[in-house]
């Protein structure tokens, strides 16, 4: 098995780093990734925060986040 440098050495640096996304992937299977669990367990915690001290107003019913586009929207469905 090649170690790091030698990869390096093999191929160029970009194809070092696509390996390494390929193999970062891979990895998470079909599991969320870490940005994505980061940026719904912070949604979830202002939303706490929100219902807690009674400031301002929280998510009314659904919210959906497009991981792909980075978007959001709350619906009231």
């Amino acid at each position: 098995m090649l170690d790091d440098t030698q990869w390096l050495s093999a191929w160029s640096v970009y194809s070092y780093l696509y390996l390494c996304v390929c193999v970062c992937s891979c990895h998470y299977g079909a599991c969320e990734l870490p940005s994505v669990a980061a940026l719904i367990g912070g949604v979830a915690a202002q939303e706490v925060i929100k219902v807690i001290t009674g400031q301002f107003v929280p998510l009314n019913n659904t919210f959906i986040y497009n991981a792909i586009k980075q978007t959001s929207v709350s619906l009231d469905l």
